[in-house]
């Protein structure tokens, strides 16, 4: 009898070893996949007769730090296997040839999220957490043609990229009268709007397919802008005895200005020359 007491407590440690290992196996049986194609028409959206890329490398960071990486197959297919429920995770992909550009993200307002681009300009997808299965997160790839970069006096009086409506700088995001309004100040010992020029020009350059190598210096930009805002007031005014009429507009740092002493300049000055310097075609 006492044998088969034993037996019978051994059979039941075996099932539930093997219930905790079935549920910690569960909830690491996530995954990301996904496809990257070639955007012929460059309209965000995968269509008949648009070429899958294979050997585009896909890195899958997780909590913020680097965790793996692959390349996409012969059909432009790519995957991680093996995720947790419980960290958050986003891929970046690298496109080596200039002659790429990422195309717009979410053209199809997640409607039908297997048709259309999940990444930023920089082949960077959003934060994905709260896994239901695999998620997917696309690419698509536009040829284009490699452009020279402007400076922030030309993109503040030139039409911006088709299909740029604003840009976000240190997490803000700014419709583009709003932004050439800011690029248009002087700077009236404000670096804050100094760097805001030089960085609105550079990521605007990346948008119109100039050589990305200023990207990491565009990420640490946008980093020391963070908990920087301006605030634009559009007016109308009369001039004069002529009445005519113009549009003026008011620009307001709502936080705290940057003096050329502080030391936020310090750190900043560096990036700014680094931006400086691409923008004006000598980096």
């Amino acid at each position: 009898m006492k044998e088969l007491k034993h037996l019978t407590r051994f059979l039941l440690l075996i099932a539930c070893t093997g219930l905790l290992i079935g549920t910690a196996s569960a909830c690491n049986n996530f995954c990301i996949k996904g496809y990257v194609w070639e955007d012929a028409d460059c309209d965000g959206l995968q269509e008949c007769g648009e070429n899958s890329l294979n050997g585009v490398t896909v890195k899958l960071y997780e909590c913020g730090e680097y965790s793996a990486q692959t390349t996409t197959d012969y059909d432009g297919k790519y995957s991680f296997e093996g995720l947790s429920e419980s960290c958050e995770y986003y891929v970046k992909f690298i496109v080596d040839d200039n002659c790429y550009c990422f195309t717009q993200k979410d053209v199809n307002n997640n409607g039908n999220d297997g048709i259309d681009s999940d990444v930023n300009c920089y082949g960077i997808s959003d934060i994905i957490e709260g896994f239901d299965g695999c998620a997917v997160v696309d690419a698509g790839l536009c040829y284009c043609c490699v452009c020279e970069p402007r400076s922030p006096g030309y993109w503040k009086n030139h039409d911006w990229p088709e299909g740029i409506d604003g840009i976000e700088i240190g997490g803000v995001y700014y419709e583009e009268a709003e932004a050439k309004a800011i690029m248009s100040q002087s700077v009236e010992g404000d670096k804050a709007i100094t760097m805001f020029k030089a960085l609105a020009a550079a990521k605007l350059n990346v948008l119109n397919c100039a050589p990305r190598c200023i990207c990491g210096t565009i990420e640490e930009a946008d980093e020391w802008m963070e908990g920087i805002e301006f605030e634009v007031e559009f007016e109308i005014v009369k001039q004069g005895k002529s009445g005519k009429v113009k549009e003026a507009c008011i620009v307001t740092n709502c936080n705290y200005k940057i003096e050329a002493s502080s030391d936020a300049w310090k750190c900043g000055e560096p990036l700014y020359e680094c931006l400086d310097a691409y923008n004006n075609g000598k980096y």
